[in-house]
């Protein structure tokens, strides 16, 4: 009886599926500090509870607000435009630190 050799991924696949896969991964890991982050912010910034809440609203409101967007982007462009977007957006958002931890203000993150 012949063995079949079943692929689970092409060779040509394996580098993109290895950067989106870390993609996700990373992008986890991010959202899994948020809570420990805002709670050491809240005490190195001096910041209320409030505060903290309303970081956290606007962290996961952001979702919400632009699933539409996203998905009207993705229609019109593609899946990979719409990452590709993300990921900047995402990157973008993570160099504004550099100059609000500059100012030890914590409005501007």
């Amino acid at each position: 009886m012949e063995k079949r050799k079943f692929k689970i991924l092409e060779k040509q696949y394996l580098v993109p599926f290895i950067l989106i896969t870390s993609c996700f991964a990373f992008w986890g890991l991010a959202n899994d500090i948020t809570n420990p982050m805002v709670k050491a912010f809240s005490k190195i910034f001096l910041m209320s509870t409030t505060q903290g809440s309303l970081v956290q609203v606007a962290f996961y409101g952001g979702y919400f607000a632009m699933a539409f967007p996203a998905a009207m982007f993705i229609r019109k462009f593609t899946y990979k435009s719409g990452i590709l977007v993300g990921l900047g957006l995402y990157a973008t958002g993570a160099l504004l630190f550099i100059p609000a931890s500059a100012m030890g203000y914590y409005a501007p993150f």
